[in-house]
């Protein structure tokens, strides 16, 4: 494939996500939110509870920068440090009630708003929309596994 068309696939996904980013945090009344803290919160959903290092395994990032991203989220009361039971050296990081309710909210905006920006879309624009969507996810996953 071209560089090219690379460079232009990549910024198009960027300026995606960018709009989506703005118009769905003008929606719900709050600061734009980065994709790392919301992939703590959904990490924390599915495991329960990880540790720092687990996190930053897990999401690629150095511990520091995962730090102030658990700092934060600990500050808007989304996630709660607690000392691990069986090892008191380590702490175990938890999502909050909140921060699942906040995600509900979210996962409902992004829905209505989809629905608003594709209403106009005929049936064929839609397969092809998913069609592409489909493709791009399996050649990702084809090239990290």
């Amino acid at each position: 494939m071209k560089d090219e068309k690379i460079y232009e696939l990549l910024r198009d996904l960027s300026n995606i996500s960018k709009i989506l980013n703005r118009k769905i945090s003008s929606r719900m009344n709050c600061k734009r939110f980065s994709v790392y803290p919301y992939l703590i919160v959904n990490q924390l959903e599915v495991d329960k509870a990880k540790t720092l290092t687990e996190l930053s395994k897990t999401l690629g990032l150095p511990n520091s920068t995962t730090s102030v991203i658990i700092d934060r989220l600990m500050k808007e009361g989304l996630v709660r440090k607690e000392k691990d039971e069986k090892d008191k050296r380590r702490s175990l990081i938890y999502v909050t009630e909140k921060a699942l309710a906040e995600e509900k909210k979210l996962i409902f905006e992004h829905t209505k708003y989809f629905k608003e920006l594709l209403e106009d879309a005929t049936e064929d624009d839609m397969e092809a929309i998913m069609r592409g969507v489909k493709l791009l996810m399996e050649n990702i996953q084809r090239s990290v596994e």
